[in-house]
């Protein structure tokens, strides 16, 4: 073989490796864009049902004090009284499970492990407190006077109150946690939109 026809041989050869290389590198690119961009959707669902659950929580929590009515044609009111607050307390202990298990469900991305150990021992001070209030509510629930029922809802409705003020501080420490994390969790807690009233300004 003469050396224009090896030299043509090895052209011919060489283009069509480049170009298997180029398919090779854009389809790499394009795998790698696919996947940010799945990870930044994974966060911004995590984000979203935490916050979700979130506001839940201070939700059942504060209805528990503008909720509880009496209708005269139902029946005892202290009957009435133990019933409402024992299904509100119940929802409140529903919506701290959520929450617990919302955070738990943190994908697997750089920061998210470290967000989610302080989210977890932030919750604690909630769900501690909501806990309290339960066993307070438990306690009028089961009252059998209604001397006895008032003494142990006041109680159970200050329970409530350290509740929601233990939300609050979550809810704070939730904004300020975020802001702190990688640059994807901050993204995703910054546009989930259920995460609108835990935004703080970035410090």
């Amino acid at each position: 073989m003469t050396r224009s026809a090896r030299q043509a041989t090895v052209l011919a050869l060489a283009v069509p490796l480049a170009l298997a290389l180029a398919a090779c590198s854009g389809s790499d690119s394009s795998s790698g864009s696919a996947s940010t961009q799945s990870r930044a959707e994974a966060n911004r669902e995590w984000a979203n049902s935490v916050c979700s659950s979130l506001n839940a929580v201070r939700t059942d929590l504060e209805s528990i004090n503008v909720d509880l009515t009496l209708d005269p044609a139902a029946g005892s009111a202290l009957d009435q009284l133990k019933t409402q607050l024992s299904g509100a307390v119940d929802e409140v202990r529903g919506s701290v499970d959520d929450l617990t298990t919302a955070i738990a469900a943190a994908p697997v991305d750089p920061g998210t492990e470290e967000l989610k150990s302080k989210l977890d021992a932030a919750s604690g001070d909630v769900s501690d407190a909501a806990q309290a209030a339960a066993d307070a509510a438990d306690q009028a629930a089961n009252a059998t006077s209604v001397a006895g029922f008032l003494a142990a809802s006041g109680t159970a409705l200050s329970e409530v109150a350290a509740a929601t003020t233990a939300a609050g501080s979550f809810a704070t420490t939730l904004g300020k946690t975020a802001n702190q994390a990688s640059d994807s969790l901050q993204e995703a807690f910054s546009t989930a939109p259920a995460c609108e009233s835990i935004r703080t300004p970035a410090s």
